[in-house]
């Protein structure tokens, strides 16, 4: 996935370079801290469409990681400190709902025996 802002007026580069930082910090507050020191809380679930490559359907997943690398050939923005271009790789599990997982009625029905 990259994220590319096309460089025009300065007021929009800023715009632009700010809504990239936006979007990072989000990636940010939706990983799925495995060594959490906190207590057990649920990983929060995300859907994605992954159009026709995977299902028509959205996919549920989990954030697990995610990589920026910041491209030194494109003009950063000076008020924010970041490029105009970055691009993100992530990490993905995906996550079913019980009742799709296999065997999900005999384990209902029969307690897993």
């Amino acid at each position: 996935m990259s994220f590319f802002c096309s460089e025009k007026t300065d007021g929009f580069n800023s715009q632009s370079a700010r809504a990239i930082l936006r979007t990072l910090r989000w990636l940010e507050a939706h990983v799925y801290p495995r060594q959490a020191s906190a207590p057990y809380a649920p990983p929060p679930i995300m859907q994605i469409k992954c159009m026709k490559n995977l299902s028509e359907t959205p996919l549920c997943v989990v954030l697990l990681d995610y990589t920026v690398k910041f491209d030194s050939q494109v003009p950063w923005d000076e008020e924010t400190g970041i490029p105009y271009k970055v691009d993100v790789s992530l990490s993905f599990e995906v996550v079913y709902e019980s009742s799709d997982l296999p065997f999900a009625e005999e384990i209902v029905v029969h307690g897993g025996r």
